[in-house]
């Protein structure tokens, strides 16, 4: 594999996949706890968002802008931060995902 572009400034996590992984994964969490969206419609934002996950990763390694190790960190920091807010946004008692009020 060819680098397109050799950059002096990595740096370790890749705040872009961090980005990606949250931004979508949070997405993702939501379309899978919504009862507004048909199953189709679902399965096609589902796997929309895992293909911009990893082809934002791909594309910071191709572009050269960083090192495998550099979105691993990125990946697995996202995943860390999407789980713990995931944790919060699931339990919180205010929201509703059946359109039923909880008092």
């Amino acid at each position: 594999m060819t680098l397109l572009e050799d950059t002096k400034y990595q740096s370790f996590p890749s705040g872009h996949v961090l980005f990606y992984t949250v931004f979508f994964g949070s997405l993702i969490l939501m379309a899978i706890n919504t009862t507004k969206l048909n199953l189709k419609i679902k399965i096609t934002l589902i796997i929309t968002c895992l293909a911009m996950i990893f082809l934002g990763a791909v594309s910071r390694v191709y572009l050269g802008a960083h090192w495998f190790t550099d979105v691993l960190g990125g990946f697995i920091l996202g995943c860390i931060l999407l789980f713990a807010t995931g944790y919060f946004y699931l339990n919180n008692p205010k929201i509703s995902f059946n359109n039923k009020k909880i008092k």
